[in-house]
């Protein structure tokens, strides 16, 4: 009888811990499930905000379709800083070409681009590079590798498309032994630089200031409004690809 009521027992605890088993993988598989779901829902979410980005962009008279597979889809652009702007510092020296009127022809770049209205972004120029958020270098030619290029934009911007720093380098002549380039071509590499800086990408037409070749002398209206759109928009992946 002892036995019997022990062997009981062991059954009944057996079968406790059966069914409390089969309660945990119920809820396991009920859980793996509601998480495809929210899954499948963010994404779908995320889908629909993508593609309405990319419709406005599609829609508007700018270059913003053109670069945006040269940035592997991805917007960038800095945060709002009109109330702390962006510190630029602009080295001394550097190249055998270096004036005081190059100096003042970038500046002047960046005061053009900070006076066009739907960019939030101010520019504070600094006397030393410690703490500056953009560099603008200077090299006496930038050499063969960089034929068709006016200078160069270097930019570092995090996993949401802010831009956290950039370099520029600005050439003053074409090669080595030839003449320095005019005031007027410094400010033109200048705009076209300080473009990339913001977030633009190139343009898919000539008469562009943001040309991947020389362009106009000037920013043009599509430069202005490919800039304020790019500010109206959230920064990060606009890519449909990588949404299953």
């Amino acid at each position: 009888m002892t036995l019997d009521f022990k062997r009981l027992t062991g059954i009944l605890i057996l079968l406790g811990l059966l069914a409390l088993l089969g309660h945990l993988v119920n809820r396991s598989a009920e859980t793996v499930s509601a998480g495809r779901t929210s899954h499948r829902i963010l994404s779908d979410s995320l889908r629909v905000r993508r593609e309405a980005v990319l419709e406005r962009i599609r829609l508007s008279d700018t270059y913003i379709a053109a670069f945006l597979p040269q940035q592997d889809s991805i917007l960038i652009r800095w945060h709002d800083r009109t109330a702390r702007p962006v510190r630029v510092f602009i080295s001394k020296g550097g190249a055998s070409k270096y004036s005081v009127e190059a100096v003042e022809a970038v500046r002047r770049a960046f005061e053009r681009w900070s006076s066009i209205r739907g960019i939030p972004v101010e520019f504070q120029f600094l006397f030393r590079p410690q703490g500056a958020d953009v560099h603008v270098l200077w090299r006496d030619s930038l050499g063969s590798h960089f034929e068709n290029a006016g200078g160069i934009a270097d930019r570092a911007f995090n996993r949401d498309g802010w831009i956290q720093h950039a370099t520029i380098t600005i050439p003053l002549r074409r090669e080595p032994g030839s003449p320095a380039f005019p005031v007027r071509f410094i400010y033109q590499i200048a705009l076209h630089e300080i473009g990339h800086v913001l977030g633009l990408g190139h343009s898919d037409r000539p008469t562009d200031i943001m040309a991947p070749s020389t362009g106009p002398p000037e920013l043009t209206e599509r430069d202005v409004r490919s800039a304020q759109l790019l500010y109206q928009l959230q920064p990060g992946s606009v890519r449909l690809s990588e949404l299953r």
